[in-house]
């Protein structure tokens, strides 16, 4: 009887040993699985960390390469980015340090290798620079219904003939019938549903301007404004004719891509002008090629005035890479830039004064007269500090 107890308590003490393994398995498996989500936790929480580190140094690369861009600019108003080291052998080549196959490249003090370090602690600043000073074409994007742009510029070799191509920027692609030559009338905008009408207006520049007698009245004789009209099939030509202004002028729009339409300009002379365009209707993107029948094409000269600067930001492993377009009003890198951006449409009066009186009793003088006022009223009719 006691020998089948003691077996009892043996197998009881077996049970209860097994049933401690049982809850030792289930602890070790509830360990590893809090271990787990800890480590998740921990990676998530680096991987933000990281995340949120590469946007601050992406910001920062990006800050840089606009800084660059700035230098850029300054330096090609100032003379020190020129054609001497962004042409020939010095094409395509960095201009922060960058060598030729004539030997190494040097800017003058205060230029751009002076500027590109912008924090080596941080190690922010911008690594290559380059920079196109003379163009193929001229390029404006995304320029806004009722607005414009205006510059001078100049060619390499005398413009005879401007190809004038441009499209819509928010996707149009059904064009304009075409017009009746009789009345060539522009509709409402809210019955306008195709790509933008662009207007025109060339002004060439002699290098004589200056000896002219009447230099402002030699310009507005010799501007020549005419409207691009998107039409699904037009004469696509004009020719530059300053006694026939207003022209609205038919494009071929059989073309695809950003810039479908286009318009040649022809009977040019010359290699200097002020150019303006207003836009209507519709957002357009606007490319321009010399002397060539298509546009983009080849063997066409080249455009000064609108430079192209490429530029990479870096913030230590993060690179960011921009290029853009950049006026330059005068149209000549290396001569200050002292032309305002004008608005759209001006006023230019020379010796003119007016003088606008409401109420009872208005007369009416002529410039320079004078009179016996009644209090209150100036005693000359360009007089206003009385």
């Amino acid at each position: 009887m006691k020998q089948r107890i003691s077996v009892m308590q043996r197998l009881n003490n077996t049970k209860l040993n097994e049933k401690g393994f049982a809850s030792i398995v289930i602890a070790l498996i509830l360990i590893i699985i809090l271990a787990l989500f800890t480590i998740g936790f921990a990676q998530l929480a680096r991987r933000e960390q990281q995340t949120a580190l590469d946007k601050q140094k992406a910001t920062q690369a990006n800050y840089a390469a606009e800084s660059g861009i700035n230098d850029a600019y300054k330096d090609i108003m100032s003379g020190a980015i020129n054609d001497a080291n962004t042409s020939g052998a010095y094409a395509n080549k960095c201009l922060t340090g960058a060598t030729a196959s004539s030997g190494t490249k040097s800017l003058p003090a205060g230029a751009l290798t002076a500027k590109q370090n912008i924090n080596n602690n941080t190690g922010v600043g911008y690594t290559c620079l380059l920079v196109q000073l003379n163009t193929d074409t001229l390029q404006f994007n995304n320029v806004l219904p009722n607005s414009g742009r205006h510059m001078l510029f100049t060619t390499k070799d005398p413009l005879n003939n401007l190809t004038i191509s441009w499209g819509s920027a928010t996707g149009r692609t059904t064009f304009a019938p075409n017009l009746d030559p009789a009345n060539p009338t522009l509709p409402p905008i809210g019955n306008w549903s195709y790509p933008p009408v662009v207007e025109f207006s060339l002004t060439p520049i002699p290098p004589d301007l200056s000896t002219k007698p009447d230099p402002n009245g030699y310009l507005r004789d010799n501007t020549f404004t005419f409207y691009a009209y998107p039409s699904s099939g037009g004469s696509n030509s004009v020719n530059f004719d300053p006694a026939n202004q207003g022209q609205v002028v038919s494009g071929d729009c059989s073309g695809s891509g950003s810039y479908p339409c286009s318009v040649n300009l022809n009977n040019l002379g010359g290699n200097q002008f002020v150019l303006h365009f207003t836009d209507y209707y519709d957002s357009s993107n606007i490319l321009m090629c010399a002397n060539t029948a298509t546009c983009p094409g080849s063997g066409g000269t080249t455009f000064s005035g609108e430079p192209v600067i490429d530029v990479t930001g870096k913030a230590r492993d993060v690179l960011k890479r921009l290029r853009v377009r950049v006026l330059i009003n005068n149209g000549q890198p290396g001569v200050p830039d002292d032309n305002a951006p004008l608005p759209n449409g001006a006023i230019e009066a020379q010796n003119l004064c007016k003088r606008i009186q409401a109420g009872p009793a208005v007369n009416e003088y002529a410039y320079g007269s004078t009179y016996d006022p009644p209090t209150g009223v100036p005693g000359s009719v360009c007089s206003l500090s009385n």
